[in-house]
């Protein structure tokens, strides 16, 4: 139950910035389910902050960059859990999500949206 709160929290998080997880932090600073936000030596924690930059760096909630990397430059090399599920579920899913946007948003609008996220997939921080 932790995960999923964790998942969700960092999606919209990661789309509506700190100021949200402030307001979260200060609503359920009681809530022992909330326990990550506040213990930063906590795996959970360290879950937490990875999955944050991760949904916000443009990776899928199931198919992520595996390579380690810098989060904050001359900060520590961070290291992605493994992936969960398979490039097939992954794909399904994906593809699940594509024909339920499509249904509301019209097949070229979701083509386009599938090309910029794969686009985005590619975007690093080198020069």
């Amino acid at each position: 139950r932790v995960l999923q709160i964790i998942d969700a929290l960092a999606s919209f998080v990661a789309v509506d910035g700190g100021n949200f997880e402030v307001e979260v932090m200060a609503r359920e600073a009681a809530n022992p389910l909330f326990a990550f936000l506040f213990d930063e030596d906590s795996p959970e924690h360290a879950y937490y902050k990875w999955r944050v930059y991760s949904l916000a760096a443009g990776d899928h909630a199931l198919r992520w960059k595996a390579d380690p990397f810098v989060m904050v430059e001359g900060g520590a090399k961070w290291e992605p859990p493994p992936l969960l599920v398979s490039d097939a579920t992954a794909n399904a899913a994906e593809n699940e999500q594509r024909g339920a946007d499509s249904a509301v948003f019209g097949e070229s609008a979701v083509a386009a949206a599938a090309h910029i996220r794969s686009m985005l997939r590619e975007v690093t921080l080198e020069r």
